[in-house]
C-alpha cells in the first residue's frame, strides 16, 4: 500500500515471520501511544537524522497519540475522536475531516 502511494518508509508495529509464514505475534512493542513516538525517534537516529533539523508533520485520529503530537512540528487531527477533537481545539491544532 505504501509503495502504491509513493511512500518510501513506514514506521509501525513489526510482525514476526517464520520463513514466509506470518505469525500472530508482534516483534517488539505495538506502535501505540508513547511507543509510536519512540519508534519515530529511533527511525531518525538509525538514519542519522537530527530531530532539531527535521520537520515532522503528523496525522492521527486518536488522543492516544498525544506523546507524538507533542513531539512533532505540525500535529494534525484527522477525523478526530471526540477527545482528540477537544484537545486539538484547545491546543489550536488543525482539524481535518477526510471523508
Amino acid at each position: 500500500i505504501a509503495a502504491h502511494l509513493g511512500i518510501d518508509e513506514v514506521v509501525g508495529t513489526r510482525s514476526l515471520w517464520n520463513d514466509d509464514l506470518l505469525l500472530p505475534t508482534i516483534d517488539g512493542e505495538n506502535c501505540y501511544g508513547r511507543a509510536k513516538r519512540d519508534m519515530l525517534a529511533a527511525y531518525l537516529a538509525a538514519n542519522c537524522l537530527s530531530r532539531a533539523q527535521t520537520d515532522i508533520r503528523f496525522f492521527s485520529d486518536h488522543v492516544s497519540d498525544l506523546p507524538t503530537f507533542e513531539w512533532v512540528d505540525e500535529p494534525i487531527a484527522v477525523n478526530p475522536s471526540r477527545k482528540l477533537r477537544r484537545l486539538a481545539s484547545y491546543r489550536r491544532w488543525p482539524i481535518v475531516l477526510w471523508r
